[in-house]
């Protein structure tokens, strides 16, 4: 077969694309994609060379289906063929350890040996044996020798192939897993080349794919075994031609009618193989959707370690590494299987890429792809002053011999490897902070536990060797060796060392003459020691220590277990005292750190135990090491993550703990001083000086004290410059300038000026109204306190009746109406379901302007809206949104209690029929009301007459004269009261602003007929009155001496039953003796003249009731009428001068 069974193609013509010559025997495997580079070329060797082996494969499957055994039965009749059993045996075990390699030797004994009684332990051993993949062609080519020979071999490989293929008991392990891959690949072929029967073969084929995909669920264990067997078989067992060899056929003008097609199976049988290889993959392509999550998972969360904590743990990478190149074998094992199959692989999620690690990757990487230890253009210090302070200092091994400082530096190696390690530990920092409220138990315990050793009030490190201190002093005063003297003397005039020269003398001083175990330990005692007020020897001894460590390292490791130590026990005992000396200890462990002499992990660690209770000193602690050090950590690559961390945790607890405000600016002037804000500063517009004083004064100092202050500045204020004038308008229509108390002291000041400029009151409401009306546009949270601030003003400028009250019931309409469609299916933007905020400005202002509406037409107009903004809470209540969410219980709260301020006895409606109809009711008394044109024209005579309402006669009319009676002849102008009579009923509500005439235009039109007008109103005024008071004095006053007693009820009882007699009446005598009534019933005849006088009398009184009680409804109409021209009037006013409220 000469290799054509093993998925590739062999031909004498190869093409390279990359190459320029042309070589001999090059393979173009169909398996891989298809090659980009001169496809036309490559097509046409492709289709040469596919159709050169399928004719290959055909001839050797014909060969092996019509077997022609004559003349081997000719061979073992004549007994040419050796039948040793030693020969045989030897052959078998031959065939039991077969490679490629002795496929010649096997074939020359197949030609001398007859093996008859041995071709089930042949069988048994080639299906038994571990095959490589190259050896499967060559094993074929023996099988297909051994079926011409043997009749019975191809029933026997089928037997042993039962055997051993897994079924559905069996476990799957990875011995089992290479091991299929081998046998379902043989077993492939063997079918394809027409040595095994084709309908037991086909069986057992499909037979094993199903128990394969049953045993493997999770589409893992049995991956590869599939893609093996298929490699190079996927036309003739499932009929596929990968899509990229297709897609170059029809770019280059070839057809796939041009290929050899494989007919070892017919299309059913393809199709049925397809069908089991389709549902295995869906399973894969679920099981890689599966791991690529998990992988995603494991990713976000080591993002998350390394924003909280800055680092991640070694394990944690190493299992994370694990975890990606498990998945990145098992992604391309399923992508090998896609191809074959022709079926996409399923769309991975992919996490967005971190902007921290761009920013850095990008900043690090040079234009060559290196990666930079240190970010370019930034450095760990300002100046170069300031760099050669902490980097350059003298090196001791130049002054001192090695035999000094040999061991010591052999020590430090040490310490350091330890201290690399202690570095590379894990912080876990965003536990502290996460659950730091939950640690104070463990803080205290460890406190008790830490106090028990404190012995007085002094610190530990500061308790050690105060024996020896005190025998050194006495020393010293006493008789002390020279050299001892000249150490103390040495010590005590380091903190006259105020320079760098004068500390790097000290130090070369010290390495020179007082180089010893003790004078080491004593130096670091002086340096542990430094006065609370020097703190600028800090730095400097800091220098010494970092010179010395060089060639002493014990220095700097001892200094820095001692400040360690120090500082946990000045932060767990958590007084709030010794303040000088916590920033002393800090700044020192933070100088030591710019030095790299105190580690940074140890810094770290301090930095978290003060943001753990970030308050008091703490505060103060935290800034002084930012400041000190925090520019170095966050500047240096290994730390910038994690110091980052930090300063972000800083801004986050002053944002969300109530700080003073000095320790506010400190942590705003030590996390500037590390990030200094990017870019230039920010060009503010320049305000004049009339801009500022008018905002000190109308904003900034506006309070009830200077309320009058300001309104003499505004009496004086020159009116005629047009941007001064604006300049106040836009200040007091910016309610949200004002805080609380100037709100009030505000709407007053503008209820002020309306007295000698209305003009500016006016437009400061149509401001405030275009603000309200802007906000119901664009509902936005964050807008929302400037809406209420701006309703809130409003109220307060109705308190002080600079806004009319059809202005204000007009804002009130327009809030419940704007935008609200009282449908529980639709909704709109400008009034979303979840916001309640509408509600809330309504009850605010209700609340403090409802008390003001007390008039009957104003009490009136406010149960009416009041009516209308129940059904508008109810709709909202009653939506959709709050079945899964929960109402608000502030808002209903605030509307209940604003009912109950304003309407107490009311009974609030509960669902929206009851809302719709207590609207009905309300909208039928009020038609009804309307529709009486009588009382409407004897409303508007009255108003018109000049003579007073209650001069008009009061005796009915007769009867057939009803219709006939006219008005009087003194009503002024009868062709309104024509219009309003014959206006429909419906419309009298509303106002025709067609027929409404601009008011700015009535004034100009009127100017020279407005004094003529004022004087005929006036007179006619004065004529009513004179009247009046004539009338008034020309009634007599008449006194009455009769005194009415009080009847009893039996008497007044008995007075009500009528008489016997038809002309008679019963009186009842009361008379009265020794403090005792008497009654006594009389019947008297109805003539008599004191029974006549009664009945005058009470008709008289009657009459003059009706009298008084006609004059006072006149009165109070008139009074209506007069208020409703006004509003109507302050109506038409708003309407042609902000035309944004035009309905």
């Amino acid at each position: 077969m000469n290799g054509a069974s093993n998925g590739k193609i062999e031909t004498s013509t190869t093409m390279e694309p990359d190459r320029e010559g042309v070589g001999d025997n090059v393979t173009v495997d169909i398996d891989s994609p298809f090659p980009q580079e001169n496809q036309k070329r490559v097509v046409e060797l492709f289709i040469e060379a596919w159709n050169k082996r399928a004719k290959e494969r055909k001839a050797f499957r014909e060969g092996n289906r019509n077997v022609q055994q004559e003349t081997f039965e000719k061979l073992v009749k004549g007994k040419k063929l050796d039948s040793n059993l030693k020969k045989c045996t030897a052959f078998v075990r031959k065939m039991k350890q077969y490679v490629e390699s002795q496929k010649g030797s096997i074939e020359s004994d197949l030609n001398v040996l007859n093996l008859t009684k041995y071709q089930s332990e042949i069988a048994a051993v080639i299906v038994e044996g571990r095959l490589k993949l190259s050896d499967i062609a060559s094993m074929v080519a023996i099988c297909s020798e051994l079926h011409k020979r043997y009749v019975d071999f191809s029933s026997h490989l089928i037997e042993n192939f039962r055997k051993t293929l897994p079924t559905k008991k069996t476990e799957v392990v990875p011995a089992i897993i290479s091991k299929v891959s081998s046998d379902i690949r043989l077993l492939s072929e063997l079918l394809l080349s027409g040595i095994l029967n084709e309908q037991e073969g086909f069986n057992l084929l499909q037979t094993t794919l199903k128990t394969m995909s049953f045993l493997d669920k999770d589409g893992i264990q049995f991956l590869i075994p599939f893609s093996t067997m298929l490699r190079g078989l996927t036309d003739d067992l499932i009929n596929v031609i990968p899509s990229d060899v297709c897609e170059a056929f029809r770019n280059n003008g070839h057809s796939l009618d041009q290929l050899i097609r494989s007919d070892a199976f017919s299309p059913e049988r393809k199709k049925e193989l397809q069908t089991v290889l389709k549902d295995y993959f869906d399973m894969v392509k679920s099981n890689v959707v599966k791991k690529h999550e998990e992988l995603l998972k494991s990713e976000k969360y080591n993002r998350k370690l390394l924003v909280t904590k800055g680092e991640i743990a070694a394990d944690r990478q190493e299992a994370h590494s694990e975890l990606s190149s498990r998945f990145e074998k098992y992604l391309n094992n399923a992508s090998k299987l896609s191809y074959l199959l022709d079926i996409p692989m399923p769309v991975l999620r992919q996490l967005p890429a971190d902007p921290e690690d761009e920013l850095e990757k990008a900043l690090l990487t040079t234009e060559d792809g290196e990666i930079l230890t240190e970010v370019p253009g930034i450095v760990l210090f300002d100046n170069e002053e300031v760099r050669q302070f902490y980097q350059d200092y003298p090196d001791l091994k130049v002054y001192l011999p090695p035999v000094v400082y040999r061991d010591n530096i052999l020590q430090m190696q040490e310490k350091t490897k330890k201290m690399e390690e202690q570095e590379k530990l894990v912080d876990e920092f965003d536990a502290d902070l996460e659950q730091a409220e939950l640690q104070d138990d463990k803080e205290t315990v460890e406190e008790e536990e830490f106090s028990a050793d404190i012995e007085g009030d002094l610190p530990p490190s500061m308790r050690i060797d105060n024996e020896e201190e005190k025998e050194s002093t006495e020393s010293k005063e006493t008789n002390a060796p020279p050299q001892r003297q000249a150490f103390l003397t040495y010590l005590d005039n380091l903190q006259n060392c105020v320079s760098k020269n004068m500390i790097d003398k000290a130090a070369i001083e010290f390495a020179e003459n007082f180089n010893n175990k003790r004078h080491r330990r004593e130096l670091v005692r002086r340096l542990f020691l430094v006065p609370r007020q020097r703190v600028d020897l800090v730095p400097l001894y800091s220098r010494l220590v970092a010179i010395l460590s060089r060639v002493f390292p014990d220095i700097g490791m001892d200094l820095s277990t001692m400040l360690h130590k120090d500082f946990r026990y000045l932060v767990l005992k958590k007084d709030q005292i010794k303040i000088e000396t916590k920033l002393k200890i800090t700044r020192f462990i933070a100088e030591l750190v710019n030095f790299a002499i105190f580690p940074k992990s140890e810094a770290f660690n301090c930095l978290k135990m003060l943001l753990r209770n970030f308050v008091h000193h703490q505060v103060e602690m935290a800034c002084a090491f930012v400041e000190t050090c925090g520019r170095f950590l966050y500047r240096s690559s290994d730390s910038h993550r994690r110091m980052k961390i930090y300063l972000d945790e800083m801004q986050r607890k002053k944002t969300v703990r109530n700080m003073e405000p000095r320790y506010v600016y400190m942590l705003d002037s030590a996390y500037y001083h590390i990030c200094p804000p990017v870019g230039g500063s920010i060009h503010r517009k320049k305000k004049s000086m009339m801009q500022t004083f008018l905002e000190y004064v109308l904003c900034e100092d506006l309070n009830k004290a200077t309320l009058e202050r300001a309104d003499k500045v505004l009496r004086k204020f020159d009116w005629n410059v047009v941007l001064n004038s604006s300049l106040v308008v836009k200040i007091l229509s910016s309610p949200w300038k004002f805080n609380y108390v100037q709100m009030e002291s505000a709407a007053a000041l503008l209820a002020s000026v309306k007295k000698f400029r209305p003009s500016v009151t006016t437009s400061v409401i149509e401001n405030l109204t275009e603000e309200i009306r802007l906000g119901c546009d664009y509902e936005f949270e964050d807008l929302n306190n400037f809406r209420m601030a701006t309703c809130q003003y409003l109220a307060y400028i109705y308190s002080y009746k600079a806004v009319s009250t059809t202005t204000l019931f007009n804002v009130w309409y327009y809030l419940i109406s704007y935008g609200v469609t009282y449908r529980q299916d639709t909704f709109t933007k400008m009034d979303p379901p979840d916001n309640m905020y509408r509600v809330r400005m309504v009850c605010h202002m209700l609340r403090m302007c409802g008390d003001y509406l007390t008039s009957s037409n104003s009490r009136r107009r406010l149960n009416f809206f009041l009516k209308y903004f129940q059904r508008y809470y109810v709709y909202k209540r009653t939506l959709p949104y709050w079945e899964s969410v929960d109402f608000p219980h502030s808002v209903h709260e605030f509307y209940e209690e604003t009912f109950r301020r304003l309407r107490n006895r009311w009974k609030l409606a509960k669902t929206m029929e009851e809302a719709e109809l207590d609207i009905i009711e309300m909208d039928e008394l009020l038609r009804k009301k309307i529709k009486d044109d009588t009382v409407k024209a004897a409303i508007y005579s009255q108003t018109q007459c000049v003579r007073l309402p209650g001069t008009a006669s009061t005796k009915a009319p007769k009867k057939g004269k009803k219709g006939k009676n006219k008005l009087p002849n003194t009503v002024v102008n009868p062709t309104p009261l024509k219009r309003i009579a014959e206006e429909p009923a419906e419309e009298m509500t509303e106002v025709d602003m067609n027929q409404v005439e601009d008011p700015y235009e009535q004034l100009e039109q009127s100017d020279k007929k407005h004094d003529v007008a004022q004087d005929l109103d006036e007179a006619e005024f004065l004529a009513a009155f004179d009247k009046m008071c004539n009338e008034a004095n020309q009634i007599p006053v008449k006194t009455s001496s009769k005194t009415d007693l009080p009847i009893p009820m039996s008497a007044a009882a008995k007075s009500t039953e009528p008489a016997d007699g038809a002309g008679s009446v019963s009186v009842t005598l009361v008379t009265k003796k020794n403090n005792k009534q008497k009654l006594k019933t009389l019947v008297v005849s109805s003539d008599e003249e004191f029974i006549v006088s009664l009945k005058n009398r009470e008709e008289a009184e009657k009459l003059e009731k009706q009298k008084v009680k006609s004059r006072t409804l006149a009165i109070t109409r008139l009074q209506e009428e007069e208020e409703r021209r006004e509003e109507e009037q302050s109506v038409s006013q708003l309407v042609f001068g902000r035309p944004s409220f035009r309905r």
